[in-house]
């Protein structure tokens, strides 16, 4: 009686290994293999997307992102998964370009301050007077200052 106690046991822990299997491929089929229509929704909206950036092209992009766009046609005949991430790496790589321009305008805008500042210092200076040097005491002034401080 033990043995067939133990014999169902078994095969009911290997059916219900089985059924969490086909539940998880079941699973997977849909997530990644099927087309719903909610995906189908998102794949329109990408698609869309993905034309106007190819439209825009790589133009104002940097040199190393320029592979994004050596092949349109494989661009546009992606999975919603890779046309996603696809999607991504052009966000990124626009925003690598617009934090570029932000940081040499930034540059451009101190260099104008600096050449500002040495223009209004310049514009101050009377280039026929020559520069009034600070007055220093010399021997002979302090000798006769402290003389006149004895008497």
């Amino acid at each position: 009686m033990w043995k067939k106690h133990n014999k169902w046991t078994r095969e009911l822990i290997q059916q219900m290994w089985e059924l969490q299997r086909k539940l998880w491929e079941h699973r997977n089929n849909i997530e990644h293999t099927q087309m719903t229509p909610a995906k189908q929704q998102q794949l329109d909206v990408m698609m869309t997307r993905a034309r106007d950036e190819l439209q825009v092209g790589y133009k104002d992009l940097q040199r190393q992102d320029h592979h994004l766009f050596t092949n349109p046609e494989s661009a546009l005949s992606m999975t919603l998964t890779d046309l996603e991430l696809w999607l991504k790496d052009v966000q990124l790589a626009r925003r690598a370009v617009d934090a570029v321009r932000i940081q040499k305008c930034k540059q451009v805008a101190r260099s104008r301050a600096v050449i500002h500042g040495l223009h209004a210092w310049l514009s101050t200076c009377d280039p026929m007077t020559p520069p009034a040097m600070p007055h220093t005491p010399t021997t002979a002034t302090t000798s006769t200052s402290n003389s006149h401080a004895k008497s």
